[in-house]
């Protein structure tokens, strides 16, 4: 909980996300505002017979723009529709967020637990060395056996530094999923003993209608049906009417009225709205295609859970118990002169390797949940 709260709120691209979804509802303010009226003045006759043109006349005028195709409320459905968008496309870059720094976190819980059991293998290999000289030291083996002990005992030193690297890279990739350039922890915790159970495939296909790669395309759909209201209501003319104060040179004033409406004789906007439905069924199709392929990767995800279950399952019980009885079995046999000492290499290589894709196993499994 505390990396996911960290890689939430820390300085990664969800905080820019966020910032697109408030500059959007701003956006969605201004939409259903009212066109600005115009304010305009014009002095005619100028230099001409004031005898025969009456003399210089100046009016000034107000005009407004008067919308009659409900231009603002097709504007301000778009602007919600878009707010809408935008707040799915957070939540998405929120779960990707979140799906990474849990891919991390159990990274760094993986490599947690191969540097526990690179440490143990050493802890068996320095065992069986210690052993292996005192039976060379008591002339019951050859001294070539102590060498391949501390060969063995090398290589184990070698796997060991190796995970140790590992773990650190992992930390440093976790630290990264907020921001941080150097992890100020030291170990997560966690359990990759636990295995959580395994949800119904019907479930799972449940989830996918509410994944928010499915939603934003609903919100997009609405998004654009709105923008071709908006080129509908572009179609309509708008009507400008305004009034005014004359005065002419002569002393005397009136008062003007005017009223402009465009005739819509060549551009009817018809272009516009075409493009629009183009990309409203453009957006019907790109959802269906996402959860196609989300159900698909669910799906997949889904048998990866069960396979991996199994495994775990299988080795945990079974498989790594049979190892350590076999190991510790011929450890004694050795002891005793029993079993040669490649007989008890191979059973600790053996019980080193079941081990380690135990914990393989166990990552993969709560990768893939």
């Amino acid at each position: 909980e505390q990396a996911l709260s960290l890689a939430t709120d820390g300085k990664t691209g969800s905080a820019a996300a966020r910032r697109g979804v408030w500059a959007r509802e701003e956006r969605s303010v201004d939409a259903g505002t009212r066109p600005n009226p115009e304010i305009s003045g014009t002095t005619e006759n100028l230099g001409g017979d004031a005898a025969k043109t009456g003399g210089v006349q100046s009016t000034l005028q107000l005009g407004q723009r008067l919308e009659l195709g409900g231009d603002r409320a097709a504007r301000t459905a778009a602007a919600t529709a878009t707010r809408d968008l935008g707040r799915w496309d957070l939540e998405s870059r929120r779960l990707e967020v979140v799906a990474r720094a849990t891919r991390a976190f159990v990274d760094v819980l993986s490599a947690q637990r191969r540097l526990e059991l690179a440490t143990d293998s050493m802890r068996l290999a320095e065992e069986v060395r210690s052993t292996v000289a005192a039976r060379v030291e008591a002339g019951k083996v050859s001294p070539i056996e102590e060498t391949r002990a501390d060969v063995a005992l090398a290589t184990e030193g070698i796997e060991r530094e190796r995970a140790a690297v590992d773990l650190v890279g992992a930390r440093s990739r976790l630290a990264a999923t907020w921001g941080s350039t150097t992890p100020r922890f030291q170990r997560v915790a966690g359990d990759l003993d636990d295995i959580p159970d395994l949800p119904s495939l019907e479930s799972v296909a449940v989830q996918v209608e509410r994944n928010p790669e499915v939603a934003r395309w609903t919100a997009e759909i609405a998004e654009r049906e709105a923008l071709l209201r908006v080129e509908r209501a572009r179609a309509v003319p708008d009507v400008t009417v305004g009034g005014g104060y004359r005065h002419f040179d002569l002393g005397t004033s009136a008062f003007v009225a005017t009223i402009a409406v465009p005739l819509p004789l060549f551009d009817r906007n018809r272009g516009a709205q075409i493009e629009a439905r183009e990309r409203i069924a453009k957006a019907e199709e790109e959802r269906r295609s996402a959860i196609v392929r989300l159900r698909q990767l669910a799906g997949e995800a889904h048998g990866s859970l069960a396979r991996a279950q199994g495994e775990v399952r299988s080795l945990r019980e079974q498989v790594v118990p049979g190892a350590e009885s076999v190991y510790e079995a011929v450890s004694e046999g050795y002891r005793l002169g029993k079993f040669g000492y490649m007989e008890v290499l191979d059973a600790r290589r053996t019980l080193a390797a079941v081990r380690l894709q135990l914990v393989r196993a166990q990552t993969e499994l709560h990768l893939a949940f």
